[in-house]
């Protein structure tokens, strides 16, 4: 008889701790849905602004640990049709893409398989005046090849094509003397990171960037 009272107390202990247990994480979990969704109204009323004072356009995507806090758009896509911006909408990333670039040079670099004073004769040795270009001048530009390839950048040329193309631009001054913006440097660093890793540069980045 007194062992049943005992367990029956304990289980009742047991039962009583149980359910201030269960209480604490219940608040604590509508602490945090509370947090998250004050933050979210926050973000969302600044971004809202930033669209209504300063013309922000675009689509804007917030997590914190897992937790999707805002996902908005804002803006149109087409001015000229009048077509609104949506989660969905697909952007030119245009030079947004260099500094993806240059963390993947620099982490090949890193890993033992570049050096920021490699020629870039070593991967392209076709390339004019190639011995006098270093890896760090691309990523500074400081390399002297021009500002980019526009035109070309819009026609269905093949890959072969345009880098035969792109060989035939002349300097505009001579390598490591100044700094002048070049989507061209850029251009073959992202060749030469695909020569290093052996890979196509989208699934290099996604592996680097993406598969952590």
């Amino acid at each position: 008889m007194k062992n049943s009272k005992l367990i029956l107390l304990l289980g009742t202990s047991l039962l009583s701790v149980t359910g201030f247990s269960q209480t604490q994480t219940s608040k604590r979990e509508l602490t945090v849905t509370k947090n998250q969704t004050d933050l979210s109204h926050k973000l969302s009323k600044y971004m809202s602004a930033q669209a209504e004072v300063n013309g922000f356009s675009g689509t804007v995507l917030i997590t914190r640990k897992g937790t999707v806090l805002m996902r908005e758009a804002y803006g149109l896509a087409d001015r000229e049709w009048d077509i609104k911006n949506t989660t969905d909408t697909k952007f030119q990333l245009a030079s947004v893409t260099k500094q993806f670039t240059a963390a993947a040079i620099l982490q090949l670099v890193e890993n033992g398989k570049l050096s920021l004073d490699d020629k870039l004769s070593k991967f392209f040795p076709d390339y004019p005046n190639a011995e006098s270009v270093t890896i760090h001048m691309l990523l500074s530009h400081s390399s002297g090849l021009p500002l980019g390839f526009k035109d070309l950048a819009l026609t269905t040329i093949s890959a072969d094509s345009a880098y035969n193309e792109i060989k035939k631009m002349p300097y505009e001054f001579s390598p490591g003397t100044k700094s002048e913006y070049s989507n061209v440097g850029y251009y073959l660093l992202g060749k030469i990171i695909e020569k290093v890793s052996g890979e196509k540069y989208a699934v290099f980045l996604k592996k680097i960037y993406l598969k952590k």
